[in-house]
């Protein structure tokens, strides 16, 4: 689970959601789902993780960007949260 607290976008590299891994781990290639007011609102994939430098797998408390693929900066918003979505 990843508590989004800011959301930007950067040239060339589209947009991130700016925040704090609150359980789990996220890596690049995972699906994810954004939830507002506990709503599922969109499915993404994540396309990178970091600001300057991109990590394998980002765990508990790691503070991080990341960019997400389909998403525009309406999209998503302070306060929402993204988890991880696992294959049935």
């Amino acid at each position: 689970m990843f508590y989004v607290e800011d959301v930007i976008n950067i040239t060339g590299r589209g947009v991130a959601a700016i925040g704090t891994v609150l359980n789990g781990s996220f890596s690049t290639g995972d699906s994810v789902i954004i939830r507002h007011n506990n709503c599922a609102v969109r499915d993404s994939e994540i396309i990178n993780t970091g600001i300057i430098s991109s990590f394998d797998i980002c765990g508990f408390h790691d503070r991080l960007a990341l960019f997400l693929t389909g998403v525009a900066k309406e999209d998503i918003a302070v306060g929402d949260i993204i988890e991880r979505m696992f294959p049935e």
